[in-house]
């Protein structure tokens, strides 16, 4: 991750995923991502992200929901 994105453990932990997306972010992928975490579901996805340096890459992106047993 460091080494694709530019930045390190300490500038990212426990930050929300959306410091990476830019310009070229594209909405139906950000629609996508956010409905799956609202519902509760998986999706998979590439979306434009970019570096600390501001170059951007595609990113295939792949969530799973983990459940607390509670």
């Amino acid at each position: 991750f460091e080494r694709v994105t530019g930045f390190t453990h300490e500038e990212t932990v426990g930050r929300n995923c959306r410091f990476l997306q830019g310009p070229r972010s594209e909405e139906k992928s950000i629609a996508l991502i956010r409905n799956a975490i609202s519902t509760g579901v998986e999706c998979k996805t590439s979306i434009s992200n970019y570096t600390k340096d501001g170059k951007c890459f595609i990113n295939l992106l792949t969530m799973h929901p983990v459940f607390n047993k509670k």
